[in-house]
């Protein structure tokens, strides 16, 4: 049985769209990186974001048996032990211990400034003789307190009797030397610098609750807070040559767009993310990329009200880019203009049509609340009326095209589960978004893969297909791949 995905039929004659952001994995050498960045200028690209890894809160037997901190031992004992048994000697209480898996080779001077104070902090860099491969670092971090404030230019390493101090266990796995060859981060930043792109650095994502990841885990807040001051300084000192390029971070912990009281709650974690990178560096931004449900079929679906109001809470924080999630990609909105709201949505987008979580027979209007011309329309009025009130940093809004479909026609790789988009169906979400909402800055997730392979069926790659369109105008509207 022969499948396609649909070229959409487009009323425009531009067939330009102007990304500008994307989202890069790490590459493993500078040539691979000069490549990419080469791939992504040809469509109009200028800047990059990345992932972080999460701070996750375990318990002290958790850590002992991780494999990644096997490791991890000082004078034969577990680093873990090593820094709650200093903390419970200085009188003070062990709070919660918590893991991140680094992708840099963070200063131990910046991130460990105590691990000579006795105070439980270590830094174990990686050994040439392959003894230890990996790097770690241990933090010990008093709560509501700070140990890399400073008095009169001096260091304060010490610990009262009473306070609850957390434990912090970082491991760049497989750093095997100084400079280390997996410090993802260096070859990124240096590839920016070459190719003269902009970057959102990858930072410590929020720490999620384990059975309820979407949530906050609100125990292992303070920790986390603790963990970003000093990984902020650490990127402003060791890239200090390389900070034109560097515009910000991305905070990988995505949240509902809802103006219920617990998502409002949820988005002080944003806030409060932006608060400590505006205090390190007032040129440092912050960009969150939510998300709105609003297909009647998702139990966690909000009304077009509902999600406005959770927009306005959103713009309310500190936060510099407020970059929704098209939806279109997941299903969870459709794009559509408003003369299609009675259309059948296999007649409009037959591709959105064979998603799960979508009746192809139904309306548009009897299967979403509202499209994401109207979204972004309410998010664009949400943003302006949230910078006539501010004084200084200004909001921008942002668009996260979807450029897969949800459906596995012919995917990408075996990795990889979805599709990739065509070209005519990235043009026609930027199209109607932005005609109704006059978008700062075009974003897309993701360049590896949806921007890049080419499964049978295709001739080009997603970002070849885009070039190519942007150079002629769009004269046919309706084709068939040859996919199996």
């Amino acid at each position: 049985m022969r499948m396609f995905l649909a070229a959409l039929a487009l009323p425009w004659a531009s067939a330009h769209v102007p990304i500008k952001g994307t989202w890069m994995y790490d590459r493993s050498s500078a040539m691979e990186w000069d490549t990419a960045l080469t791939e992504f200028k040809s469509v109009g690209g200028t800047t990059v974001l990345a992932f972080g890894n999460a701070l996750i809160r375990v318990t002290a037997d958790e850590a002992r048996s991780d494999p990644k901190l096997a490791e991890c031992v000082v004078g034969g004992i577990h680093c873990v032990d090593y820094a709650t048994q200093a903390i419970i000697a200085s009188g003070a209480l062990v709070g919660e211990v918590l893991t991140l898996t680094a992708t840099t080779q963070y200063a131990p001077a910046v991130l460990t400034p105590c691990a000579d104070a006795g105070i439980g902090e270590v830094h174990l860099p990686p050994l040439n003789n392959a003894s230890r491969l990996s790097e770690f670092w241990t933090l010990v971090l008093p709560r509501n307190r700070s140990t890399t404030n400073t008095s009169r230019g001096k260091l304060q390493c010490e610990m009262s009797s009473g306070w609850v101090v957390d434990v912090v266990l970082v491991v760049l796995p497989l750093a095997k030397y100084t400079p280390s060859p997996k410090d993802g981060t260096r070859l990124r930043v240096e590839a920016a610098a070459r190719n003269g792109i902009d970057i959102y650095l990858p930072m410590v994502a929020l720490p999620p609750q384990r059975m309820s990841p979407w949530q906050v885990d609100a125990a292992a807040a303070p920790a986390f807070f603790g963990l970003l001051s000093r990984e902020i300084k650490d990127i402003c000192i060791r890239f200090s040559e390389n900070m034109s390029v560097i515009r910000g971070f991305y905070q990988s912990h995505e949240t509902l767009i809802s103006g219920s009281a617990f998502w409002v709650t949820q988005y002080d974690f944003y806030n409060r993310t932006a608060q400590v990178i505006h205090d390190h560096n007032p040129l440092l931004r912050l960009v969150v990329s939510p998300y709105w449900i609003v297909n009647k079929a998702d139990p966690s679906n909000q009304t077009m009200a509902a999600t406005a109001e959770g927009l306005v809470a959103l713009a309310a924080t500190n936060i510099d880019a407020l970059a929704p999630q098209e939806g279109r990609g997941t299903g969870k909105c459709g794009v559509y203009s408003t003369n299609e709201t009675t259309s059948r949505i296999r007649e409009v987008d037959p591709n959105l049509a064979r998603y799960k979580n979508i009746n192809g027979l139904a309306t548009f209007g009897d299967q979403f609340w509202a499209s994401t011309s109207q979204l972004y329309a309410a998010s664009r009025h949400v943003v302006d009326r949230e910078n006539a009130r501010r004084q200084r940093r200004q909001l921008e809004l942002w668009m996260n095209l979807e450029a897969f479909e949800e459906t596995s026609v012919n995917v990408c790789n075996t990795a990889n589960s979805n599709d990739r988009t065509n070209a005519s169906r990235v043009q026609r979400s930027w199209a109607l978004a932005n005609e109704s909402a006059a978008i700062d800055f075009l974003i897309s997730f993701m360049w590896d893969p949806y921007f890049t392979c080419i499964p049978a069926g295709y001739q080009k790659s997603l970002y070849q297909e885009i070039a190519a369109s942007a150079r002629k105008p769009m004269v046919t509207f309706t084709t068939k791949s040859n996919m199996q």
